[in-house]
Parts: C-alpha cells; structure tokens; sequence
C-alpha cells in the first residue's frame, strides 16, 4: 500500500507572532503620533505602525478596522490630549482666541500632514470634534458675533490655523529636497549649495498678525451689530 507523501518543508524562516499583550487603543494612538511627527501622517500605514511597536497588523486590525478610521481616531485623540480647551475664566474672549489659535497652530506645526487631512475632512464627528466646534462657536457669541455670520466667521478662524501649517510645511518640504537636491538639480532651480529658498511669507509671527486682524474684524463686526 502506498504511503501518503509527507508533506513539503516550508522555506525560508517560520512564521512568528509576535506578543501583543497589553495592547491598547491608546497605546497604538500614541505610537502612531510619534510616527507622523517623525514621517508624517502621508507615509502612516498599519504595516510600518506594527513593526515600530513590535506586534503583527492583526491586532490593530482589531482595534481600528481601516487605516481611515486609525487616521480620524488619531486626529481626535490629539485634539483631545495636546489641544486642551479648558482655560481661566478671567481671560476674555480676544485672549481665548489667541491662546487656542497659538496652541492649534504650534501642535499642528508638530505632526506634517494632520492640518490637511483636518481641511479636506473637518472635525472628526466626535464627541471631541464636536467641543472643539462648539468652543468656537461659543467664543464668536461671547464676541457678538450675528448668529447669521458665525459658520463665515468660523470658516475663516479654522481656514487660518489649517492654511497657515499647510503652508510652513510645504516650505519645510521644499527646504528638505533642495538640500537633497544633486548639483545639477540645484543648477535647474538656480540655486548653489548652501542657498535656501525665501521665507515663507506666513511664518509664527506672521501667522499671529493674521490673526489680529481677524481679531479687528470681529470687533467691527460686534459694533456694528450694537448699532444695528
């Protein structure tokens, strides 16, 4: 009687899962920020988050179903935890805005990539997301702000934050790949080594003065609702 052939040896090295005890929401939210402040959020995948962390996809798999749903989870855990929202309440309005302006924008600043994904999809409809709305909308009535012109006058305080990071950071790339860039790239952007390129024309302290002027408007916009 003929014998069952045994079956093939596997080739190369065996497969090993590797342990993931403990692994928690908040433990893959923390690494993957560390991966967007160091790659940024374009080159976060659940393959490169699991082997930072030294566990297999699985398991994140398990706690954030798509990459999509760890990249909302991600944004809303940082607007939670590095944007606090809670301030004295002896600061007014105007400082309100300009230490929650200051913040976005210093933690934005932080993470390449997070403002634009925050731009092209809005808050994330959570419970944080929706604080960080409703802060802001609150501080544009305590401004007097006409209920008809808050969602403009929303629009225009987030599109500062967000436009103003996308910017510095599509300034920072450039920065990268001209300092990269070989001799004869450099002759084509007419650059010599050690050049740099112009400032960008929204830096910190441009970026505020911005917002002062946003600040102004408010103002105006408050008198002439009184007067009205």
């Amino acid at each position: 009687m003929a014998q069952p052939e045994s079956p093939k040896a596997r080739r190369g090295r065996p497969f090993q899962q590797r342990p993931n005890v403990g692994l928690t929401a908040d433990l893959v939210l923390e690494s993957a920020l560390r991966l967007v402040h160091d790659e940024g959020l374009e080159r976060l995948t659940i393959g490169k988050l699991g082997t930072a962390m030294g566990v297999s996809r699985g398991p994140i798999y398990s706690l954030f179903k798509t990459r999509e749903i760890l990249v909302q989870a991600l944004i809303d855990h940082l607007l939670e935890s590095q944007i606090p929202l809670s301030v004295p309440d002896s600061i007014g309005w105007e400082d309100r805005v300009r230490l929650y302006a200051q913040r976005a924008f210093d933690v934005l600043c932080k993470y390449p990539g997070v403002a634009a994904a925050l731009l092209k999809s809005g808050f994330p409809d959570t419970k944080t997301g929706r604080s960080v709305v409703a802060y802001n909308v609150d501080l544009l009535k305590e401004a007097g702000t006409a209920v008809r012109d808050i969602p403009t006058m929303l629009m225009a305080i987030t599109g500062l934050v967000l436009g103003s990071v996308i910017q510095i950071e599509g300034q920072r790339e450039r920065e990268a790949k001209l300092t990269a860039a070989t001799q004869g790239e450099r002759r084509r952007y007419g650059k010599r080594r050690g050049d740099t390129l112009p400032s960008s024309p929204l830096d910190t302290n441009n970026y505020m003065a911005a917002l002062e002027v946003l600040l102004r408007g408010l103002n105006a916009s408050y008198a002439d609702n009184k007067k009205a």
